[in-house]
């Protein structure tokens, strides 16, 4: 790319939260990205640790500190950064994960020659385990993943920090809820597709830590951001991808003992597919065997996992 394409800003926002041992690496990832033109906004979620004397000793030029008096979340974070920015296009990095040094570059020469109905571009992301530094896996979200929510079965988007936007793009979307206790970034790409398309960048230009403390794994708050998803989107999922929401719902319940709250959910699949035999077969159980579908799940999921694996 041509220093010309530089004069195009784009602002770089990374929320945090007591990650003061992590984000000077993250930060760095941006310093370092071959695209010069940038400004970072750092929003600080009321940290309790020394993240602020870290900040303010790097003493860069193009980075922005906001500090936040209460704690809301990191999707209110990044809105915050959001209207904060002065640029045209708008990035999210999560505080403990870095970038590949033409992570910006790559994506900016694509979205900036890109038609008006184009409003982000992502690319591949790769998973690195925090403990030993290996890589786990790389990811690369289908070019088409946005179609699942109307026709698909399941969900399957880009996160967050693989992602540049058209600022004015996300804006008009109404920017991330931050009501939604999880899959944030789920639910703001099936608002944006539906006035937006995306474009891909077929490279792995994001690295992701995957940590034992990172808040991924609380499965109540992922199943109540089903339940909003559901209520919220109904009318625009496809009917496979409602059917298996309400399953994955009803059978967290099923686990917790919530079988009135189980019920509903089960009812509400039936609803969508009437005559799903298994669903009408777990329905009957959940009614008159409710501790023997609770013992036949207990064995098959052994621990309550990550929802997202409830079928």
């Amino acid at each position: 790319m041509k220093n010309s394409s530089f004069s195009v800003p784009v602002s770089v926002i990374i929320p945090t939260y007591n990650r003061a041992h992590l984000i000077t690496k993250a930060i760095e990832s941006v310093q370092n990205q071959t695209y010069k033109n940038i400004e970072i906004i750092i929003v600080d979620d009321a940290s309790t640790d020394n993240t602020e004397e870290i900040i303010k000793k790097l003493n860069y030029k193009n980075l922005k500190y906001f500090k936040l008096g209460t704690n809301k979340g990191a999707a209110n974070a990044r809105n915050f950064g959001a209207d904060k920015s002065e640029a045209e296009y708008i990035t999210f990095l999560d505080s403990d994960d870095t970038w590949l040094p033409t992570m910006i570059e790559k994506q900016i020469s694509i979205l900036q020659n890109s038609n008006a109905d184009i409003g982000a571009v992502y690319c591949g992301m790769i998973l690195i385990d925090y403990e030993s530094g290996n890589e786990i896996k790389r990811v690369l979200v289908p070019n088409i993943f946005y179609k699942n929510f109307s026709t698909g079965k399941y969900f399957l988007t880009p996160t967050t920090t693989t992602i540049l936007f058209k600022k004015e793009a996300f804006k008009q979307i109404g920017c991330f809820d931050i009501i939604m206790p999880a899959h944030q970034d789920t639910e703001l790409a099936i608002r944006f597709c539906q006035n937006y398309s995306y474009l891909r960048v077929n490279e792995y230009l994001v690295k992701i830590l995957r940590n034992h403390d990172q808040i991924m794994g609380n499965d109540k708050n992922y199943v109540d951001a089903k339940k909003k998803i559901l209520e919220k989107h109904y009318d625009f999922l496809s009917k496979r991808l409602s059917f298996n929401l309400s399953k994955q719902i009803a059978n967290y319940h099923i686990l917790t003992d919530e079988l009135d709250i189980a019920s509903t959910y089960i009812k509400k699949a039936i609803s969508i597919f009437p005559y799903e035999i298994s669903t009408i077969i777990q329905f009957l159980l959940l009614r008159l065997f409710p501790r023997l579908l609770k013992k036949m799940y207990s064995k098959k999921y052994k621990d309550i996992p990550n929802t997202s694996g409830l079928g």
